[in-house]
């Protein structure tokens, strides 16, 4: 059984607010009020935190709401036991920059790490919806104070007070939505013909050995590649990755999704239910095979292999059509 792609629901449930947005929302609410739409969250100050929300509007026109988690909170917290954050100063440490792009953070997340003199980055083959708000649990403004210390020699009795209002909520549940490339996992490319210049090759010896570690049965070399569907023959330096490998990356993704959770000092979410679509045909869903996950075991068995999306070609005649590119782009310049 080979699959095309997979695709994922999960469903969250947690309390209070996790995702703040910019105080700068309070303009959408002002400018309803001018409108006479007047609501709990129309204020002209600033000491206002709003949760993140996508937005509607009622069949008379009034403006309605949901509570959101972005994407890239998402993305963040799923990959946090990974890594802290992602910090552009490897990138002048080739060892550790090397530990970075075989890792399943890089090769699962992706990365874009700008330089002056030698840009890198890998689009993440992994993508998730934000995760909107499900139940019919309302939010509220509520409010806040919070004293601070004293100026040093003020002798008055006043103290550093700070007055806010908070949006919170009670129990509230979420649902996302995503899906693995399996086209974008397969391939890293060394190569800038495309503009998808993962890491260079010149590195390679460095980077076998950090893939060696986290891959299973990893040995491959360098080579020139060309997507079997491109109707562009032109061909690609870099790694391709085994039916294998490819599998235990789709896992080690899955794994991060079962094991989601964000933490705030008021408040939570985690994950409560996760189904996988492994989708053999795109077109009718009847004919794909829907399973829920519950546990890391659940994952382990999963059995299926992908479809394969790049082939070996003939190094002789890639380096040769990649020279005559070249050429002709110099000719241009010139």
């Amino acid at each position: 059984m080979k699959i095309k792609s997979l695709n994922f629901k999960v469903e969250l449930e947690g309390n209070g607010i996790v995702n703040y947005d910019s105080n700068d929302q309070k303009n959408l609410w002002n400018g309803e009020s001018k409108k006479g739409n007047k609501n709990k969250f129309t204020s002209f100050n600033n000491n206002n935190m709003y949760a993140k929300k996508t937005y509607y509007r009622s069949d008379d026109g009034e403006l309605l709401y949901k509570i959101k988690i972005s994407s890239d909170a998402l993305r963040k917290a799923m990959f946090g036991d990974d890594a802290i954050a992602q910090n552009p100063s490897i990138k002048h440490n080739k060892p550790v920059l090397c530990a970075f792009i075989g890792s399943p953070l890089g090769l699962i997340k992706g990365y874009c790490l700008p330089d002056k003199t030698e840009s890198i980055s890998r689009k993440s083959p992994f993508t998730i919806t934000s995760a909107e708000q499900t139940n019919n649990a309302e939010s509220y403004m509520e409010f806040h104070s919070r004293s601070g210390q004293k100026n040093v020699g003020d002798d008055s009795d006043k103290s550093d007070t700070t007055i806010f209002n908070k949006e919170t909520i009670g129990k509230i549940t979420y649902s996302a939505e995503g899906t693995i490339d399996f086209q974008g996992l397969e391939f890293i490319s060394c190569d800038t013909i495309f503009d998808r210049y993962g890491f260079n090759s010149d590195d390679y010896s460095i980077l076998k050995p950090v893939l060696s570690n986290y891959l299973p049965n990893f040995d491959s070399d360098l080579g020139y590649y060309q997507l079997i569907t491109s109707s562009i023959k032109v061909s690609e330096y870099g790694i391709k990755f085994t039916n294998e490998q490819i599998v235990f990356l789709i896992k080690e993704a899955l794994k991060r999704i079962l094991n989601f959770r964000i933490l705030r000092s008021g408040s939570y979410v985690k994950m409560s239910k996760l189904t996988v679509e492994l989708v053999i045909n795109p077109i009718n869903s009847k004919e794909n095979i829907f399973i829920e996950i519950n546990s890391i075991d659940d994952i382990e068995n999963l059995s299926f292999e992908v479809v394969e999306h790049y082939v070996l070609t003939d190094t002789s005649e890639s380096i040769e059509k990649h020279n005559e590119i070249e050429r002709k782009l110099i000719e241009t310049l010139n």
